[in-house]
């Protein structure tokens, strides 16, 4: 049976892991009675805009630069 401080140990190494590489999202952690119950990991991948290729007017229309 694992200790209470392995446990601690191995929760923190998980959170640390998902959060390698993670540009733009969230990690949600979920405590029932005082224990981690869940993470989940939430990621945004953001396609590159077209917006370098067209400025955005107002009115919503697109002007070329």
């Amino acid at each position: 049976m694992c200790s209470s401080s392995e446990v601690h140990k191995e929760t923190i190494q998980l959170i640390l892991t998902l959060l390698q590489g993670m540009r733009y999202g969230a990690i949600e952690i979920v405590i029932h009675d005082g224990r981690v119950v869940q993470i989940e990991r939430k990621e945004k991948f953001r396609p590159a805009s077209e917006t370098s290729h067209k400025e955005d007017t107002r009115d919503g229309s697109h002007k070329d630069n």
